[in-house]
């Protein structure tokens, strides 16, 4: 579902998305600082550069937030 709404969203916007974090095993996720429980072991978040300067409710007009400020976090994308 998250790889169909960010096709979408790259073909509505013409950008070219590349998700370089999606599913990650809960162990995994804990070594690279996140959680066994978060929205990346459910396969519901990426990490997708291109998104950055994508509005907020453009991202929700796909289905689509992201929860975390800041530039380091501008291309964390999950489903809402």
């Amino acid at each position: 579902q998250l790889a169909a709404r960010l096709d979408a969203l790259g073909k509505a916007l013409h950008l070219h998305l590349i998700g370089i974090s999606g599913y990650r095993s809960p162990q995994h996720s804990v070594e690279v600082g996140g959680f066994a429980d978060d929205p990346h072991t459910r396969g519901e978040a990426s990490d997708t550069p291109g998104v950055e300067g994508v509005s907020e409710s453009t991202l929700a007009q796909f289905g689509l937030t992201r929860p975390f400020a800041g530039p380091a976090e501008a291309d964390h994308i999950q489903l809402s």
